[in-house]
């Protein structure tokens, strides 16, 4: 991949992805804006059943396939109830959104999972004041980040 660093950020792989899915026609087999409310598995049949809600059209089917590979985990990326009445901006990783400002704000996050392990060095620097909120600590090591010269870039499109 053409990435300017070691470990790339959001944008630099979201573009990387469509890049990938525009060069292999994926697009059409990718459904976006849609939900998976159910996966059971058919002992009869040997199928899983996937009921898909169309976000957009809120036209629910169910499809039936062979295999099932998640790629992502079955958890919800609703917030709790608790944060109903918060009036705040509120951001869950799973469904991003760049546009809000963080900067100069008290930015509460909650968990340190992998997730956050991911958004956290990014705003830490923008926001006025940052608290993580974590039930058990991860075990983490410490990662170098390396920006990779244009010469390099360039060697590595020629001798991947």
């Amino acid at each position: 991949p053409d990435w300017s660093k070691q470990y790339p950020d959001r944008t630099e792989l979201l573009e990387y992805i469509r890049n990938v899915a525009k060069k292999y026609d994926l697009f059409e087999n990718v459904k976006f804006q849609h939900r998976v409310n159910t996966l059971r598995w058919d002992e009869g049949e040997g199928k899983w059943h996937v009921t898909v809600l169309n976000m957009n059209t809120e036209l629910e089917r169910t499809l039936k396939f062979d295999v099932n590979i998640s790629s992502r985990s079955f958890k919800s990326s609703k917030l709790p109830a608790q944060f109903e009445n918060f009036k705040g901006p509120k951001l869950h990783t799973a469904n991003w959104n760049s546009e809000v400002n963080l900067e100069n704000k008290v930015v509460a996050v909650i968990g340190t999972g992998a997730s956050a392990l991911q958004v956290i060095p990014e705003i830490v620097d923008k926001v006025k004041e940052l608290i993580v909120y974590q039930r058990r600590p991860p075990w983490i090591i410490p990662k170098d980040q390396f920006e990779y010269p244009t010469w390099l870039q360039q060697a590595f499109q020629k001798v991947p």
